[in-house]
């Protein structure tokens, strides 16, 4: 009986050093730089994004169809990657394995993201997203976008709550063990 609760100590300990060791050690240059090449890019596509939207869909020099079918493959490839992520969530918990943990954290992350772009990308297909609030307000129910942006939006909550619900004790965890943590950070970590 000792024996077992000095390995669940150990198990915890070992746990606990893994969660915690990249939130508190300092940044290299390395990743600060790949951090601020990726802020860039955000930028770039955000700059991308507002070009086409105030001059249309014509400064991607594709004609109608083409624009609605590269956007719709967009989708369609998102919600695919979400829903193999949800899947190999599932089926790691199914099968309860324990060391799997962090592999079925990463793919509900993945799928939640995923879910999430493809969100945005009805939007950004629509053309005219300040009409968004009309989809509610005048839509049909025969109507593929209406049904679109229900569905995706209920599979996006689905995920966040999955996500959310396994990582409460791992908040809790660096809510008391990172004191050196900006206040903002813990602040969150409290919130969750």
């Amino acid at each position: 009986m000792a024996q077992t609760v000095n390995t669940t100590n150990q198990e915890f300990e070992t746990i606990k050093q893994d969660l915690l060791e990249p939130v508190a050690r300092e940044r290299n240059l390395a990743g600060k730089l790949w951090i601020r090449f990726l802020l860039v890019v955000i930028l770039l596509g955000l700059f991308s994004y507002l070009h086409q939207l105030f001059t249309g869909l014509g400064v991607t020099a594709m004609r109608d169809y083409s624009a609605w079918g590269i956007y719709i493959a967009h989708f369609v490839f998102l919600v695919a990657v979400s829903l193999v992520g949800s899947l190999v969530t599932a089926v790691l918990k199914l099968l309860n394995i324990k060391w799997a943990t962090p592999l079925t954290r990463i793919s509900e992350i993945i799928a939640v993201t995923a879910v999430a772009l493809a969100a945005v990308t009805i939007v950004i297909d629509m053309g005219r997203p300040d009409r968004l609030l009309n989809v509610f307000l005048n839509g049909r129910l025969s109507s593929p976008i209406l049904w679109d942006i229900t569905v995706v939006n209920t599979y996006l909550v689905i995920s966040l709550i999955l996500l959310y619900i396994p990582m409460i004790p791992d908040l809790a965890l660096m809510r008391d063990n990172l004191s050196h943590a900006p206040k903002w950070q813990h602040k969150l970590y409290k919130t969750l």
